[in-house]
């Protein structure tokens, strides 16, 4: 579970801002919106961004992407090679290495930077892992510092930090890299047999692997492209596959494997003698299941699921649903779902710091959450937060005089 992240410098990111998911002890919270990861720290499993248009509300997201992108790195370039063009690599100098991963444009981490801004990017994330068959639990501190300049001066830092809970408050650094190519967490966990090229790295590697298994299996940020194997999830939930399908399409009443295809099919069937494939349904439809499905498998692993605009093509009650199922386990559960959103109505539907809005009108570039606004006076008891919507006080909406001042011209 994501406990703090701060970015800085990142895409549409101009200056740090820092977003924290440990709840509020102001707020009352239902038991279900909540995991308790100490007796007195409680996280948030639900998280809502909302701002206007190239706001940033998608780099947060891109943010974390970056960093799985990065640990990623040594897999990719082991996967796509035999053994002849591993034992290439390994014979190059370090300058050389890196001009020749610049040169096949396998790493991209300088495009991800404001390219307006030639300071520092870092992003910094904050995690409590749970216990895990093998790992070891408590919280731990990613952080990534590179700059625009990427190309000529690599990877600037790379640190991992790690303390057993809260009530430690010194972490104990567990990883330093300075002006590195790839990612030593990753390349450590792929490469720990090869005892010449990582030296006393078995008192680290368990920190390693539980770091880099949270965040490449336990962590996915779904896109308009996201999809799932649903006959997998069908096999796996049953009836709560087809609850699941009836929510999301009222007219399906079962759900059956056609094995008969020359590929195996799931069949939604409306009426005992009518069915739909699944290209056939409604895109709402067919996003409903596959979030609700990814959803479902989050909650069975643990996993942190990050989605963007999450209200695309679906009806704001099914919205609610996704959100609300997300958040349907126990508070002993450490499944967490972060989302973006132009709906108000999913937007104020979340607890007052469940709810971040990224305003970047001008030079005043921030992020800050609801129960923020009201301590600024933003939002008073004659001030809703629709109405201070509404009003640009908590984002910069579209220019409404532009606005009109296109559709009045008659030239188009």
């Amino acid at each position: 579970m994501i406990l703090n992240i701060s970015i800085d410098n990142y895409k549409g990111i101009r200056k740090k801002i820092n977003i924290s998911c440990i709840a509020s002890n102001k707020i009352k919270h239902l038991n279900n919106d909540i995991s308790r990861i100490s007796s007195n720290v409680k996280v948030l499993k639900d998280i809502c961004l909302i701002g206007s248009n190239a706001s940033g509300k998608t780099s947060i997201l891109s943010a974390i992407e970056t960093l799985q992108d990065f640990l990623l790195f040594p897999y990719r370039k082991k996967i796509t090679n035999d053994e002849e063009y591993t034992n290439f690599i390994k014979q190059m100098s370090p300058d050389d290495l890196k001009q020749f991963l610049i040169n096949i444009n396998t790493l991209k981490l300088g495009e991800q930077n404001n390219m307006r801004n030639l300071d520092k990017t870092s992003i910094c994330i904050e995690l409590y892992i749970p216990k895990r068959k093998n790992n070891i639990a408590g919280i731990y501190t990613y952080t990534l510092l590179y700059n625009s300049n990427y190309r000529e001066n690599g990877v600037l830092m790379e640190k991992l930090e790690y303390r057993k809970n809260f009530e430690n408050k010194k972490s104990e650094i567990v990883c330093l890299g300075n002006n590195i190519i790839e990612s030593e967490i990753s390349t450590a966990v792929l490469y720990q047999n090869n005892k010449s090229k990582f030296q006393n790295i078995d008192n680290k590697i368990k920190y390693y692997e539980s770091f880099f298994d949270e965040m490449i299996k336990h962590t996915s940020y779904l896109d308009s492209e996201a999809h799932i194997d649903l006959i997998e999830i069908f096999k796996k939930y049953d009836k709560k596959f087809i609850e699941l399908c009836s929510i999301a399409d009222s007219k399906i009443i079962d759900v059956t494997i056609d094995q008969n295809h020359k590929k195996p099919r799931i069949l939604f069937w409306n009426s005992k003698v009518s069915y739909l494939n699944f290209s056939q349904l409604s895109n709402g439809t067919k996003k409903t299941l596959i979030i609700g499905s990814i959803i479902l498998e989050a909650l069975d692993n643990n996993n942190l699921l990050l989605i963007d605009e999450i209200e695309l093509s679906l009806h704001q009650a099914l919205v609610r649903f996704l959100v609300n199922l997300s958040a349907s386990s126990d508070s002993n559960h450490y499944s967490q779902l972060i989302f973006t959103t132009h709906s108000p109505f999913i937007a104020f539907s979340m607890a007052n710091d469940q709810l971040y809005y990224i305003n970047n009108a001008g030079k005043n570039y921030f992020v800050s959450n609801i129960s923020d606004a009201i301590k600024k006076g933003i939002i008073t008891k004659d001030k809703k937060p629709e109405r201070a919507w509404l009003e640009d006080l908590l984002i910069k909406n579209p220019d409404k005089k532009k606005i009109i001042s296109f559709l009045n011209n008659k030239k188009f």
